[in-house]
């Protein structure tokens, strides 16, 4: 079914929509939405965005499906710590800074998703960190930076081969009355 990812930029819950796509223009962030195929909304100066995603993508090296999404951590359920998913929760749908369903618009059952908390928390490999440490992973293959953290850090990232999802933007966010494509 795949999912569909909804995100609210209001500034109140999250990251406002200037600092997220980087202009003050919403004539830019309406094309970015266009060209990527997402699906928007103003309300005001606040704006929605819908993007819809395969749950599963094949891995450019190995050729094997891989789990290759972000429904738990865009979904309230998936959020850290407890007291902040309890206030989330009580939130309707559109105050919430994001939150993902089905690839058709249907709520993913909780159980789903508890399901896959328990499958990260199953697989999860911790270390202590030194200055100077440096960490290689494959981005498809291992879920980073789930876990809460306090204190000062520094976190440098660097990309190499570039990848896109095969045949362009993905699936089609599902029709829906007053969002723009």
């Amino acid at each position: 079914r795949g999912l569909l990812y909804e995100r609210n930029y209001s500034g109140r819950s999250g990251v406002g929509w200037q600092d997220a796509f980087g202009t003050g223009d919403p004539g830019a962030v309406e094309a970015h939405c266009r060209s990527r195929g997402m699906a928007w909304r103003w309300r005001g100066d606040e704006l929605s965005t819908r993007q819809a995603a395969p749950a599963v993508e094949t891995h450019p090296v190995s050729g094997r499906d891989v789990w290759f999404n972000h429904a738990l951590l865009f979904h309230v359920r998936g959020l850290e710590p407890d007291w902040l998913r309890r206030s989330m929760e009580r939130l309707p749908p559109g105050a919430r800074a994001s939150n993902s369903y089905f690839g058709d618009g249907e709520d993913i059952p909780a159980g789903h998703l508890d399901e896959v908390r328990d499958a990260y928390a199953a697989e999860t490999v911790a270390g202590a960190w030194r200055a100077g440490d440096v960490l290689v992973g494959d981005n498809m293959l291992c879920a980073h930076a789930r876990a809460p953290y306090a204190g000062p850090r520094q976190v440098v990232v660097a990309m190499v081969d570039e990848w896109h999802r095969a045949g362009g933007r993905g699936r089609e966010v599902p029709e829906e009355p007053g969002w723009n494509r």
